[in-house]
């Protein structure tokens, strides 16, 4: 009876083990397209920023803004439909962005913000 006790418990375990290494791998499989989109999404961005030849460190900004948004936006748990979660946090995320280039280059707040809606 204590063996078969003890056998259950050790399958058990082996079980558990076994879906925690599964959970980690799709977690690490959400990651990486997240990680993906966030690129892409990046590079969307940064092109014509690049064409135009604008400064470096505003493309690093703008490129580094998107792969950190990619990370984010899939792992926060709003009670509304993804696309609007997305296009809220992207949003909300602009304002910074925003608030430092309105002093100088006031034409470039409508591209970021259309960017952000779309991106």
């Amino acid at each position: 009876m204590i063996n078969s006790i003890i056998v259950i418990f050790i399958e058990l375990r082996l079980i558990g083990i076994v879906i925690t290494k599964i959970r980690k791998e799709l977690i690490m499989n959400h990651v990486l397209i997240a990680l993906i989109i966030g690129v892409v999404a990046g590079i969307i961005d940064t092109l014509p920023m690049i064409i135009k030849k604008m400064n470096l460190y505003a493309n690093l900004s703008a490129f580094t803004h998107w792969v950190f948004l990619g990370l984010i936006i899939p792992f926060v748990s709003w009670n509304i439909p993804s696309w609007l979660k997305g296009l809220v946090i992207a949003e909300i995320s602009a304002i910074p962005i925003v608030l430092m280039i309105i002093k100088d280059e006031k034409k470039a707040i409508i591209p970021i913000t259309v960017m952000s809606a779309i991106l």
